[in-house]
């Protein structure tokens, strides 16, 4: 009876392997899909361009090194390194269905505005909590003092 069962669960297994393979494939190629949809390879070009601005701007004597800086960002931090990682975070993050909704939202005229503009509202919105970090440091400087 035990062995029966046992091979019977087996067998089960082994027809249900493929489909929850074609599932992660699935998952996998819709993720891929909303990565080119929502221009990933730029994103990811224009943060390596932004990362070396930023360092040559904190000390002026990196710009020597900007090749060197941009091939180590480029080697580390590109769309093709970080890819394969990126997948896996979407679909373990989000369902197939729910990566295709992202996806057709992102296919959409708001979409594509949303993606274009999201890097200037990221900026602006850092920019406006470090100002509001700086007029009230003194706070922060007092409440150091009293401890």
């Amino acid at each position: 009876m035990y062995k029966t069962i046992v091979k019977s669960i087996l067998v089960i297994a082994l027809l249900a392997f493929p489909f929850m393979l074609t599932a992660g494939e699935a998952e996998r190629k819709a993720a891929d899909e909303l990565l080119e949809v929502s221009r990933f390879e730029k994103v990811m070009d224009d943060s390596i361009e932004a990362a070396v601005q930023m360092i040559k701007q904190m000390d002026p004597k990196m710009s020597s090194h900007e090749a060197t800086i941009r091939k180590f960002y480029s080697k580390y931090m590109s769309a093709e390194s970080l890819h394969k990682e990126v997948v896996d975070l979407y679909t373990e993050l989000f369902t197939e269905k729910e990566i295709r909704e992202i996806t057709a939202f992102y296919k959409t005229k708001t979409g594509q505005k949303a993606l274009e503009k999201l890097p200037e509202v990221m900026q602006r919105a850092m920019q406006i909590a470090q100002t509001h970090v700086m007029q009230n440091m003194g706070e922060l400087q007092n409440i150091l003092s009293e401890e």
